[in-house]
């Protein structure tokens, strides 16, 4: 039976499925240690992905100018999280430990008890319709009218909750205790809509070329308890200019010069968290935005190479942020929305790639970027990795990041993907001196009991870097079609930061982890790891 989509001489339909369903697990356990004499820590993470994505469009030529294009479908993805850290054993006081603080210890006792569990759980279900009609109108042989509208309705629901150990202080002093959290955003519904209109102009035909546009998007939340939260539409225009010289020769085999400037805007992801607990009002929160400007160079080489360069500033603004702070009036924590963060990056790219062929293709990419980002409302919160009320780089910023993408297919059913990155280093944090205090345990039963503790206060550094990354994912795939269908399945085997344990043990000792219950100083590398994390996949496509 075949599963081809009918059509005919003006229409043609265009079905498209893709599902998949993935996760990771991992655990630890400190086996090996004597809960006598030490305090253990045990982990456990487990994740799960799925994803489901189908569509179907028609496109009409209605006469010999007109092209309609009607697109509809639907989308559906579920993020499950389940992580638990657990300490328990038993630590003897330290002689420094008994002499300064000895006087808040019963007599006669030589130890205290730790019996502590974290736990985080977060849910995230997202699925909903999405629509566009789009129009292309040729006027003449140089000019090509571009218009549309469409619109997605996303259902929502988010709920993290869990508990965790934290030193709070009260009138007693530092105490280690246990702090509950939930934060549910259920039943949301946001509504993206845009619409938008644009014009090629052929100025010089297959030389000179002009793109001009305008986009107006809007989102509006609606949630339980006749929640809303409308915002401004954000207006969006954009400037094109390509020109295509008729150099080419047995290795260049075109080239085209492009320079463009537009203003850009994106719902935050953070938009499904929100519901009324956060006492927010209509156009109080604007869509974050981007006012872009690039210019590049692109040009092609025998057996399906490209090579391209751009070069690009970015000035974002409206950015969405949020403090958690505790109000004093009812002693209770709250989240505190802000949306007037910026911010500035600048860079360019190289970038180095193969079409789809039958035995292999890929990518090779360098990208310098400079990015500071600014918060300026702080709540009195401090931070070490997004700091408030000073400019500063942000987590993600490295000033020079390599790409290598590699796809080899010894046979047409058979994939091996390796994908390798070099990156200078992640913003490091500065750390202060090591403190020993005394910290009251809430135990489980209710009992307090006085710990030793240690603990280093962190900073934001403005100039501190960790060591290279360089993670390696590997990913074995078999995929094929249902024998005379358009249903494609790929079934996969994979593992990510292969490189991990070997470079956590051959890279310099440069950072120093503090325990929080010995105050001995574990030497680590300067960078960031990950354990290696294997997984399996299933996907389906049509």
């Amino acid at each position: 039976m075949s599963l081809a989509p009918p059509s005919t001489p003006n229409s043609c339909l265009l079905p498209k499925g893709y599902w998949r369903n993935d996760g990771v697990g991992s655990a630890y356990s400190s086996d090996s240690v004597d809960t006598d004499t030490d305090v253990a820590l045990d982990l456990d993470f487990q994740y799960l992905n799925t994803d489901l994505f189908t569509n179907t469009g028609v496109k009409i030529l209605a006469g010999d100018k007109l092209l309609i294009h009607l697109l509809g479908g639907y989308e559906y993805w579920n993020s499950d999280i389940d992580a638990s850290i657990t300490e328990y054993g038993t630590r003897s006081y330290s002689d420094a430990f008994l002499a300064e603080y000895g006087y808040l210890i019963a007599p006669g006792l030589e130890s205290f008890f730790v019996d502590t569990e974290s736990q985080y759980q977060s849910y995230t279900l997202k699925h909903g319709i999405q629509g566009r009609l789009d129009f292309d109108l040729s006027a003449s042989d140089r000019v090509l009218l571009q218009f549309g509208l469409g619109g997605y309705l996303d259902f929502t629901d988010n709920s993290g909750s869990g508990q965790f150990w934290t030193i709070d202080i009260d009138d007693s002093g530092p105490v280690y205790r246990k702090l509950i959290f939930e934060n549910k955003a259920e039943n949301n519904r946001i509504l993206n809509s845009f619409l938008y209109a644009s014009s090629e102009l052929s100025i010089i035909p297959e030389l000179f070329a002009v793109d001009i546009g305008f986009r107006l998007d809007h989102s509006f939340l609606m949630g339980e308890n006749d929640f809303s939260l409308n915002t401004y539409p954000v207006p969006g225009p954009r400037l094109n200019l390509t020109f295509t010289p008729p150099w080419s020769n047995n290795f260049f085999l075109g080239n085209t010069f492009s320079v463009g400037s537009g203003l850009f805007s994106k719902t935050p992801f953070e938009s499904m968290a929100i519901n009324e607990d956060f006492g927010l009002e209509d156009f109080e929160i604007a869509i974050p935005k981007t006012f872009m400007n690039l210019v590049g160079w692109e040009t092609s080489f025998p057996l399906g190479f490209r090579f391209k360069i751009e070069a690009y500033y970015k000035f974002i603004f409206d950015r969405f942020y949020s403090n958690s702070v505790i109000n004093e009036s009812t002693d209770e924590p709250e989240t505190r929305i802000h949306n007037d963060g910026i911010g500035h990056a600048g860079g360019f790219d190289f970038l180095l790639d193969r079409k789809t062929s039958r035995y292999f293709d890929g990518l090779l990419s360098y990208s310098f970027i400079y990015a500071r980002y600014y918060y300026p409302e702080a709540d009195g919160v401090e931070s070490a990795i997004n700091p408030r009320e000073e400019w500063y780089f942000p987590s993600f910023h490295r000033y020079h990041t390599l790409h290598l993408l590699l796809n080899i297919k010894p046979v047409k059913s058979m994939t091996l993907t390796v994908k390798l990155s070099f990156a200078t280093g992640t913003p490091k944090t500065e750390f202060g001196e090591k403190e020993m205090f005394a910290g009251f345990i809430e135990n489980p039963d209710g009992s307090t009991a006085v710990a030793e503790m240690y603990s280093r206060e962190s900073f934001y550094s403005d100039t501190l870097r960790q060591n290279i990354s360089l993670p390696l994912d590997v990913k074995l795939s078999f995929n094929n079609f249902f024998k005379n269908s358009r249903l494609r399945w790929e079934g996969y085997i994979a593992v990510q930061d292969v490189l991990s344990l070997i470079l956590y043990s051959i890279l310099p000792r440069e950072n120093a982890n503090t325990s929080i219950w010995t105050g001995e100083d574990q030497a680590a590398p300067s960078a960031a790891f990950f354990i290696p994390l294997p997984s399996i996949g299933f996907e389906l496509s049509y």
